[in-house]
């Protein structure tokens, strides 16, 4: 099976393939991997949103935040596969082509995360008003969300980047058992069609493109 990062850097697509397309990458992040934080942390995505714009094709989506003219005036480099881009609204997993002009990626909407040291989940919890991560004993977690929707507070456990050159986040491949088919769901999420092409002006109706995937079981550890 090719690995995702060759999945990313040789990714292709057109108006009539790209929902299809997304849905076979969106398996491979759902199911045949997760991130490695410094031998800590592995987080596991439990759904995912695509997000493609084509600075020159004919597909458009300016709600994209990586792309020209968007937060800095002119053209913007392109990032690598497997590039992690943290904004507004959580982490990204880049997976762009400068060749092709094309600024696409994957936005982590939900989460497991593992603590290998502890050997148990964290999750996110809100108590008298107050929020923050709590250990769930793996067995014991019956009956109890194990994962994690608040994509922003990701920069808890996803962060402290080294400037050393040493990398210590880390994509690991790994097919899991898979029984069930994952949810294709109806839009993404606070996404609205957009009055331009070149800026995001939401109007009151949901972009309905269909890019974005849910994977219903828990993951086995």
């Amino acid at each position: 099976m090719m690995e995702l990062q060759k999945k990313l850097e040789n990714f292709s697509t057109n108006e009539t393939e790209i929902d299809s397309k997304f849905k076979e990458l969106a398996n491979d992040f759902l199911y045949n991997g997760y991130i490695n934080v410094r031998d800590r942390f592995f987080i596991y995505l439990r759904a995912v949103e695509f997000y493609y714009h084509e600075e020159k094709g004919p597909i458009k989506d300016p709600i994209v935040y990586h792309r020209n003219n968007k937060d800095v005036d002119g053209q913007v480099p392109y990032y690598p596969a497997m590039t992690l881009h943290s904004h507004s609204s959580g982490f990204d997993i880049a997976f762009e082509n400068k060749k092709k002009e094309i600024r696409s990626s994957v936005l982590i909407r939900a989460y497991e995360v593992y603590d290998v040291k502890e050997h148990c989940l964290w999750c996110w919890e809100v108590t008298n008003g107050k929020g923050k991560f709590v250990r769930r004993e793996l067995g014991k977690v019956s009956g109890r969300k194990t994962y994690n929707t608040q994509s922003t507070y990701l920069k808890t456990f996803l962060n402290g980047f080294p400037m050393g050159g040493n990398t210590e986040i880390t994509w690991v491949n790994e097919c899991r058992k898979q029984e069930k088919e994952i949810t294709v769901k109806p839009y993404r999420q606070g996404v609205f069609r957009s009055e331009l092409e070149t800026e995001y002006i939401p109007t009151t109706e949901r972009d309905n493109r269909k890019w974005a995937f849910w994977r219903e079981e828990d993951i086995v550890l």
